[in-house]
């Protein structure tokens, strides 16, 4: 939460991680501005008098509560925001941020791209893993947040493409 500030507009991705990331900026009465495409961050944020909610539409992806498609990617093309929070299926030290689903990648990319500031937010497990749809390259990231210490091979690479790793 020291990463969020009031008057903050703030993407929020629909991934499980992400949706902590909504349950604190309620916890912590947070005066922000978030723009989500997923129904779970609306429904913990929609009884907060803090927070002003921009719900992206779309495609409905039941597994997921979410929305995607051309019609929510054509709706973040107008949207920016001061901070991304966004999680992803998979890290690969050479290719990058990568995705099992196309549709949710494209999201996560579009946030990324219309941020100040990107925050990937990950467990350990994602890492060394690869998917086949890129969100974004190391360097794209400005701070990865995870739970446990990652290798010295991991921390020299995310810090040669100049990643900031903060251990939450």
């Amino acid at each position: 939460m020291e990463f969020i500030n009031d008057g903050d507009t703030v993407m929020i991705d629909s991934s499980t991680t992400a949706l902590y990331v909504a349950q604190n900026i309620n916890i912590h009465k947070k005066k922000v501005t978030v723009i989500t495409n997923s129904i779970k961050t609306v429904e913990e944020l929609q009884d907060s008098k803090w927070v002003k909610i921009i719900c992206i539409g779309g495609s409905l992806r039941k597994t997921t509560k979410s929305f995607s498609g051309t019609q929510a990617l054509f709706q973040l093309s107008n949207l920016y925001a001061n901070k991304a929070f966004i999680s992803c299926t998979a890290i690969h030290n050479k290719f990058g941020v990568t995705d099992d689903s196309e549709r949710e990648g494209e999201i996560r990319k579009k946030m990324l791209l219309n941020s100040e500031k990107v925050f990937l937010i990950a467990d350990k497990t994602k890492f060394d893993d690869l998917e086949s749809h890129l969100i974004a390259k190391l360097d794209e990231v400005d701070y990865i947040i995870t739970e446990q210490e990652l290798s010295k091979e991991w921390e020299e690479d995310l810090k040669e493409n100049k990643v900031k790793l903060i251990y939450a």
